[in-house]
């Protein structure tokens, strides 16, 4: 059932499950302890809502990735969220499937998932007409070094170890299909979504991507 939620409208909810549903299988007392406190949680705020406006604005990507918090097996934790008129319409929390050996690769691999998705949802607006919501996708990541390693023909000690296949990233930046741009950690979405946060971060995270049902029922209609 949480996961469906997560999968449908809670994104702040993305990663907690995630992380649960590897015990699945063997839940112990602490594992079904994080489970409950997740029901009550989702209790507390089950009036919030995602809300959607024109704001005249191109989609958003965010990209974001642990490193190695995941004490099980040390494989990072991508997250990403896709905004279009003002409100997340995609999102995922996905582990990895490599260990990665650097907050660098991690964060490469994580915007490898996260070009793959700006290039479906640009071929989706083009095929509804919208693609004014998408000429160059925009991908907001907070690791300059991830960055760099996209934009230029650069190999080092730290990039050797990453597979292949997430080097089509170079590819699609040369070709100006995708461009990056860097964004704070306190302002990147998809920091929700790679982590636990504390109540602080997780409120901002909230703020910017719900509004309750009261705030909704006053807002003006278009």
């Amino acid at each position: 059932m949480l996961l469906y939620v997560a999968n449908g409208t809670r994104p702040d909810l993305s990663f907690a499950v995630s992380y649960l549903s590897q015990f699945s299988a063997n839940p112990k007392r602490k594992q079904m302890a994080a489970v409950k406190y997740l029901i009550k949680y989702l209790k507390h705020t089950r009036d919030y809502c995602i809300v959607f406006r024109k704001s005249g604005k191109e989609a958003l990507i965010f990209s974001d990735a642990d490193f190695a918090n995941n004490k099980v097996d040390r494989k990072s934790f991508s997250g990403l969220v896709v905004c279009v008129a003002g409100g997340p319409v995609e999102w995922r929390c996905k582990k990895q499937t490599v260990v990665a050996t650097s907050t660098q690769q991690a964060e490469y691999i994580a915007m490898a998932i996260a070009m793959q998705e700006a290039l479906w949802l640009c071929g989706i607006l083009r095929e509804i007409d919208a693609s004014d919501l998408c000429m160059v996708p925009c991908i907001l990541a907070d690791n300059t070094a991830a960055i760099k390693l996209a934009e230029k023909d650069i190999v080092n000690d730290n990039s050797k170890g990453v597979d292949v296949k997430y080097h089509f990233i170079k590819d699609v930046v040369k070709k100006g299909l995708v461009k990056l741009q860097y964004v704070a950690s306190h302002d990147n979405l998809a920091d929700l979504l790679t982590k636990g946060l504390t109540g602080r971060k997780t409120q901002e995270c909230k703020n910017w991507t719900y509004h309750s049902l009261m705030t909704v029922r006053a807002m003006p209609k278009f």
